[in-house]
């Protein structure tokens, strides 16, 4: 590693490319450092060395834990007490969202019961019950209120995301001995939930895609291939999608980026572009798209997500329409199966940066699947 960047220097400017404010930055920070603390089953792939060994390393190399150490060492103990606390609420709050039964009768390390991580609404996450959190909207914007909120408490403490990383070591101290039981309950079950967004940042066995120890990757994603690379079903569709993506977003030429200000912006801009592809790109090379028609349909009929199977078949039955309805109907069942409204003004970026790559996706889906020799 060059310099003074850290692996978490680059997975930052990840999410400041995506247009993160610093307290999500910072939240995320915290809760990633805390990530790679666990071993999960799919972490180590040598055997031979020691799981200890594997994540004291893992550790350092996004933030040495010298560093961590200097880090740590400028707060007062009253500062830290009302810090720990706060960053305390917001795990207990998203255990109350996620609807998380903690084991009864856990011990502190005095050997006596303790509740401290309880789950409870001490913050609002969400502006629904843990009960009518239902769509993936939803659920993305559960996430990045609670790196919000964490980043805000955090903030008490700390000025940046090394300092929020820093600061989850001293977290772990203190949490071990009030309460260790019901922290790692909570913590853990959050792993296995991720939305498509957060999925790739949040596991450290897919930053390959972002950077390396060397530095950032040449060829960088554009933000709304984060959540897209997790949403394409399998090999076939994902590479059929992509390749009519990429036509419009780089340059066939230079290769560098082009349009990206579409994916910060209001949905409906991208309507323009996406019939201009569709007139200009699709309709002329209609054969090409007829031939690989049933390919794409049966390894559609191939994915096994109740989830794909839905939104995939109202495209299918509903979408054999006329092109300026096609965004209606693509907008409709977005919003009935994801909860992404192109009505919502508000949310996070990273439901912004969700729908977005929905919204080609199932576009690329609506052309392919609704194409007869007669168009």
């Amino acid at each position: 590693m060059s310099g003074n960047n850290y692996q978490l220097d680059y997975l930052a400017e990840v999410l400041k490319e995506c247009k993160f404010d610093d307290y999500s930055i910072a939240g995320f920070s915290f809760y990633f450092a805390q990530r790679i603390s666990f071993m999960l089953p799919r972490d180590k792939t040598d055997d031979e060395q020691e799981s200890q060994e594997f994540i004291t390393n893992r550790f350092n190399s996004y933030l040495n834990v010298d560093k961590c150490e200097e880090l740590n060492n400028q707060y007062s103990q009253e500062l830290y007490n009302q810090t720990f606390a706060d960053v305390s609420k917001c795990f207990i709050s998203l255990a109350y969202y996620l609807q998380i039964e903690l084991s009864e009768d856990r011990l502190n390390i005095d050997g006596d019961i303790t509740e401290t991580y309880n789950p409870a609404k001490l913050i609002e996450l969400s502006l629904k019950e843990p009960s009518d959190i239902l769509t993936l909207y939803d659920w993305n914007e559960l996430y990045s209120k609670f790196f919000y909120e964490l980043g805000l408490a955090l903030s008490q403490s700390t000025s940046n995301y090394r300092e929020a990383y820093a600061f989850s070591d001293l977290f772990t101290t203190t949490f071990s001995q009030m309460d260790q039981i019901g922290f790692l309950e909570i913590i853990q079950y959050s792993f296995k939930l991720p939305p498509p967004f957060y999925d790739n940042l949040i596991d450290p066995n897919t930053h390959h895609l972002f950077f390396d120890e060397k530095g950032p990757k040449e060829s960088k994603l554009l933000p709304f291939q984060i959540p897209l690379r997790i949403i394409l079903p399998n090999e076939i569709v994902g590479e059929f999608i992509w390749n009519q993506v990429r036509l419009l977003f780089f340059d066939r030429d230079t290769h560098e980026p082009v349009n990206t200000h579409l994916q910060f912006q209001d949905i409906r801009n991208s309507e323009p572009l996406l019939e201009h592809y569709y007139k200009k790109i699709f309709i002329p090379n209609k054969s090409y798209f007829l031939s690989r028609k049933e390919e794409i349909l049966k390894a559609l009929e191939g994915v096994n997500s109740p989830d794909f199977l839905k939104l995939n078949t109202k495209i299918i039955v509903s979408s054999k329409v006329k092109i300026q309805s096609k965004f209606d109907l693509i907008y409709n069942v977005l919003k009935d199966s994801w909860g992404f409204d192109a009505n919502n003004k508000g949310g996070h970026i990273s439901s912004q940066l969700t729908f977005f790559a929905y919204f080609y996706y199932a576009f690329m889906l609506c052309c392919i699947i609704n194409l007869e020799e007669s168009n």
